[in-house]
């Protein structure tokens, strides 16, 4: 079992989170989950999963989902809950007229939606992480303002740099997210979607991501390192947009402020200056 409510418990403090990040967790039947998961709760009405995710990220319950109770048969078809009908889905007839003008691009948006295959599991939980509830969670989940997911995912790159890759299929960030997470097992951000916007209450000013658990302590070690460099903290403090950025620039990149001097004679240096960092 990888350690990682440690990493997460940071994260969140070193971000100033808003909301609790989550753990996600898949069974294979929903005896299992309700033994294995203590103080769990069965919601007795229908919602949507953006709805139990936003009651887990904001009022810190561990809640149990089922097929049976959703309301929205695309979460079931996103999270592998039920298998994707031969007709009426796939050929993009349910969309048509509601998300893209005609059937060909409904088509394309029923197509290209990332799925978590169905038949590996029949129950899901969904956890704080710092509650502990969940003991081998598949992904973890993180809601945060531009600026803090900013810093996410400059921590995740200190170790070992990637440039990220994210999607946006349209109505259905959850796909986006969580599915692409779970079947790649990849970071990924993600625009939460008008239904997350309208039934989870996210906020206008929040994106998500989705992120292998297996990655906080890394993302943990990001943060302390981009701080302990004087590169980046949270919050991001701001300069103004009527003063040189060039003091703050040197602080940081030392080795091109001889560069910058050369551009104000008209001079164009074919090497940059080593760094002037002391040791």
């Amino acid at each position: 079992m990888i350690s990682f409510k440690e990493s997460s418990v940071y994260v969140e403090n070193n971000l100033k989170l808003r909301t609790y990040p989550l753990a996600i967790q898949f069974f294979e039947t929903p005896e299992e989950m309700l033994k294995d998961v203590p103080k769990i709760r069965i919601w007795p009405d229908l919602l949507s999963f953006c709805q139990y995710v936003g009651i887990a990220r904001t009022a810190g319950w561990t809640i149990g989902v089922t097929a049976k109770n959703l309301s929205m048969p695309d979460c079931m078809f996103t999270l592998g809950l039920a298998p994707l009908p031969e007709e009426g889905y796939m050929d993009g007839e349910t969309y048509e007229g509601v998300w893209c003008r005609t059937r060909p691009e409904a088509v394309k948006y029923t197509q290209s939606r990332p799925r978590i295959p169905f038949g590996k599991h029949t129950a899901i939980a969904i956890s704080p992480i710092a509650s502990g509830r969940l003991s081998n969670p598949q992904i973890t989940l993180f809601y945060g303002t531009p600026a803090q997911m900013n810093l996410l995912l400059n921590a995740a790159q200190w170790e070992s740099y990637e440039r990220f890759k994210f999607y946006f299929c349209g109505e259905g960030s959850c796909g986006d997210s969580l599915a692409e997470c779970y079947i790649n097992r990849k970071i990924f951000l993600t625009i939460p979607c008008f239904g997350e916007r309208r039934f989870g209450c996210v906020q206008d000013d929040e994106l998500e991501v989705a992120i292998p658990p297996e990655r906080l302590l890394e993302i943990e070690n990001g943060l302390k390192g981009l701080k302990k460099a004087g590169t980046a903290a949270y919050p991001i403090t701001t300069f103004g947009q009527m003063s040189s950025p060039l003091p703050a620039i040197s602080m940081v990149y030392p080795q091109l402020s001889d560069y910058i001097k050369a551009v104000g004679r008209g001079e164009f240096l074919k090497r940059i200056p080593r760094d002037k960092k002391s040791n």
